[in-house]
């Protein structure tokens, strides 16, 4: 994934950043956690909803080539 910069402000603040929650180290290593637990480590799920999202633009990107080549082709046609 893509590393995030966070505002030290951020940092412990009980809520969770980084997918991985490095964040909130201090939170969880506190004598209380915060009240949702400690951060899971969710980088994985959103890797594969990113890789999901690039697969889905370059297969729409493939389509519509495609699709444009079918018009070429056919402009062409007309104007011989």
């Amino acid at each position: 994934l893509i590393p995030k910069t966070l505002p030290a402000y951020l940092v412990g603040d009980g809520i969770c950043d980084c997918c991985d929650g490095s964040d909130e180290w201090e939170a969880a290593a506190g004598p209380s956690p915060p009240p949702t637990g400690p951060c899971p480590n969710t980088c994985a799920a959103e890797a594969e909803a990113a890789r999901l999202e690039v697969l889905g633009a370059a297969n729409m990107q493939g389509e519509g080539s495609a699709i444009r080549a079918t018009y070429v082709r056919s402009a062409r046609r007309k104007m011989t």
